[in-house]
């Protein structure tokens, strides 16, 4: 980490700055990542792999911690212009949503542990296609935060609705399965909390467009309200 004592001249800002969002971008990379492999082990019933998500969430935690710690330390140290303090506001901010987002890729993979090898309830294909859409999603935000790109953001609210409709489908379609037969129902319950970390994961990542809009635009704006 960067200078955390004293007054940051303009140079020490930038160079700061430009640590801070290489810590993000790794973060981002880390929690991308479990996310993906989350719903890979979930559909292939890899149950190292979900161990692996799991272990790994400690280290994203930490991540999170370090990063706080260093936008701590730039404000306290002062020197940043107005619109710097607002640079590192924002990466605070984000980094607890793609923690939040982690956490939801370990509950997908505590749900693959807890299913175990003799599963009787196996993923649909529409829940495959909603991971992919959530993992789409943050990846896109992530890039859109580095370019500052507003429309961009814009885009990927927009697409929170369709993750919504899947969601109100696979809800629906886990509760017949459960109505159908009530030795499925705990399995079937597994697979809904499985629902919700996605459902989730892309109500975290409009929380990071959000965070575009107030970096390009310095004003805070809900860019999408649900139609669901």
């Amino acid at each position: 980490m960067g200078t955390n004592s004293g007054i940051l001249n303009n140079r020490d800002s930038d160079h700061e700055l430009h640590i801070l969002e290489q810590e993000v971008a790794s973060m981002a990379a880390m929690v991308i990542q479990a996310v993906a492999d989350a719903m890979d082990a979930l559909l292939t019933n890899n149950l190292p792999l979900a161990q692996r998500v799991v272990r790994g969430d400690l280290q994203i935690n930490e991540l999170r911690y370090q990063i706080e710690r260093h936008c701590l330390a730039m404000l306290t140290a002062g020197g940043l212009s107005g619109e710097q303090v607002r640079e590192v506001l924002i990466a605070h901010s984000i980094v607890t949503d793609l923690e939040r987002i982690g956490d939801h890729a370990e509950g997908i993979a505590n749900v693959t542990l807890m299913l175990g090898k003799d599963r009787r309830v196996s993923p649909s294909a529409q829940m495959a296609q909603m991971g992919q859409m959530g993992q789409q999603m943050l990846t896109r935000a992530i890039q859109a935060l580095h370019n500052r790109d507003l429309v961009e953001a814009e885009h990927i609210c927009a697409a929170d609705d369709d993750v919504d409709e899947a969601y109100e489908t696979l809800y629906h379609e886990l509760l017949a399965v459960m109505f159908a037969d009530r030795s499925m129902v705990a399995e079937a319950t597994y697979l809904l909390w499985v629902t919700h970390n996605l459902e989730r994961i892309a109500d975290r990542v409009t929380n990071i467009c959000e965070r575009v809009a107030f970096l390009v635009t310095g004003q805070m704006q809900e860019l999408n309200v649900s139609k669901y």
